[in-house]
C-alpha cells in the first residue's frame, strides 16, 4: 500500500489535499514534526488534523526531537493529544527508550 512520511509546514491544518499523504485507504497521517524547538502553535495544528480534520496522526521518530532543547514541554503537549508514536527498533534494543522513559 502506498502511504508517505509528512514533513510537518506552517499550515498544514489547512492545506488543501493533504488527504492525499495518508496512508492508502486510511485517515493514517505519519507525521514527522520539525527539527527545531516546537511551539504552541505547531502543537495546535497537530491538535486541528486530529478533531477537525479526522486524521489519526503517528508521530514519525519520536525519539529524534527528544534531545532539542526546549522540546520537553511541547513533547507532553503533543503526547496528551490521541496521538501514536513511531520510533525505530534501533533505538529500544539499544535501551535508548529507557532514557525516553525517565525524561517524562
Amino acid at each position: 500500500i502506498l502511504g508517505a512520511e509528512v514533513a510537518f509546514f506552517d499550515g498544514i491544518s489547512r492545506a488543501r489535499d493533504i488527504e492525499k499523504l495518508t496512508i492508502q485507504g486510511t485517515n493514517l497521517m505519519l507525521l514527522e514534526m520539525p527539527f527545531e524547538i516546537w511551539n504552541s502553535q505547531q502543537i495546535k495544528e497537530v491538535e486541528y488534523l486530529i478533531k477537525e480534520r479526522k486524521f489519526q496522526i503517528i508521530i514519525a521518530h519520536l525519539d529524534r526531537f527528544l534531545w532539542i532543547p526546549g522540546n520537553k514541554k511541547w513533547i507532553k503537549e503533543l503526547l496528551e493529544l490521541p496521538v501514536s508514536i513511531q520510533i525505530a527498533m534501533a533505538h529500544i534494543t539499544e535501551c535508548r527508550i529507557c532514557k525516553m522513559v525517565v525524561i517524562f
